[in-house]
């Protein structure tokens, strides 16, 4: 056996380090109702296969999971399905029809064709349950839904559609020290169990799960390998100027009453 040529040993460690290597594919076809920084999250999403969008608050995390759907249906021909809260999909099907894109509303797996993009609320779930093996994708939508650890939508979510070969979770809410969520969401999306990631970078004691004293620039790495956090374009190298909100003024004003 030949080793390489490692002239340190930190070479060494580094040519052990596994990291989530890209399983997708670079989308031909992107809709074109996109800003730079949204059109460029989803040629990422695309190439990783599995990953997350945290993207903060107004910054077009629909359009991304949209267009993301329609690229993947569109690559392999089967359907994918759009997993929503309850009302907001159909806020969804308003901004697909403003992008172009078709995407139906199913109540249960039956109704769900053999290509497209579908879309269904959370807590209907339990219907689309046998649809695990014929998607060729999945979106969570507001995934922080995934947060409880024993949750019962949370199980069935991990367990109903462990082979989906791509998934996409998109949400505003994981804060990076928001351990429970941080480990459902790589579990869902294939990256590592829960048990996996707290034995890998934690220990628990009285204060709860805390990073081990080596671990923190290594499980912030491991966490950008899978996952995307942004509060502005800026953060990801595009322009964030028209995101800059203005000073927050807070005034105190009292009405009277006699009640």
């Amino acid at each position: 056996m030949e080793w390489p040529d490692l002239t340190t040993y930190l070479d060494l460690i580094k040519s052990k380090l596994v990291t989530k290597l890209d399983a997708g594919f670079d989308p031909e076809n992107i809709s074109p109702h996109l800003f730079q920084f949204q059109e460029a999250l989803v040629r990422w999403a695309c190439r990783m296969g599995r990953c997350a969008v945290f993207a903060d608050c107004g910054l077009g995390k629909t359009r991304i999971q949209l267009a993301w759907a329609q690229a993947v249906a569109d690559r392999l021909g089967g359907p994918v399905l759009i997993y929503a809260p309850l009302t907001v999909a159909k806020q969804t099907l308003r901004e697909a029809s403003a992008m172009g894109l078709t995407v139906r509303l199913a109540k249960d797996g039956s109704e769900v064709g053999e290509e497209g993009v579908w879309i269904a609320n959370y807590e209907r779930h339990h219907r689309f349950a046998d649809l695990g093996e014929v998607l060729s994708g999945i979106v969570l939508d507001e995934s922080s839904i995934l947060k409880s650890v024993d949750g019962k939508t949370r199980t069935a979510l991990l367990s109903d559609y462990a082979g989906v070969p791509y998934k996409l979770c998109c949400t505003a809410t994981p804060a990076p020290n928001d351990i429970t969520e941080i480990a459902n969401h790589a579990e869902f999306l294939g990256v590592k169990t829960r048990t996996e990631m707290l034995a890998h970078w934690f220990v628990h004691d009285d204060e709860g799960w805390r990073l081990k004293g080596y671990a923190s620039g290594d499980f912030y790495r491991w966490l950008a390998t899978w996952s995307c956090y942004l509060r502005t374009p800026a953060d990801i190298g595009f322009d964030g100027s028209g995101y800059v909100l203005p000073p927050l003024e807070i005034r105190q004003t009292v009405v009277e009453a006699d009640i």
